[in-house]
């Protein structure tokens, strides 16, 4: 099975060369805000801060968790 990522323009995910559906808005920020650091671990502050920036919601960790 092969998984490619696509970031410029719309964000996508294909499975074996078929775009499968990655979520709403918010998690297909999610899922950008992770690939840019790829094999690695991003803390949640640094993750928050990349997908809302300083707007970012009171219940913003809990977001992230659900």
């Amino acid at each position: 099975m092969s998984v490619e990522f696509g970031l410029l323009g719309t964000i996508e995910a294909r499975v074996d060369g078929h775009v499968v559906e990655v979520g709403h808005t918010r998690q297909r920020c999610v899922l950008a805000a992770l690939l840019v650091d790829a094999n690695r671990t991003v803390p949640v502050d640094e993750l928050i801060d990349r997908v809302w920036g300083d707007r970012a919601p009171r219940g913003a960790r809990g977001t992230l968790y659900g």
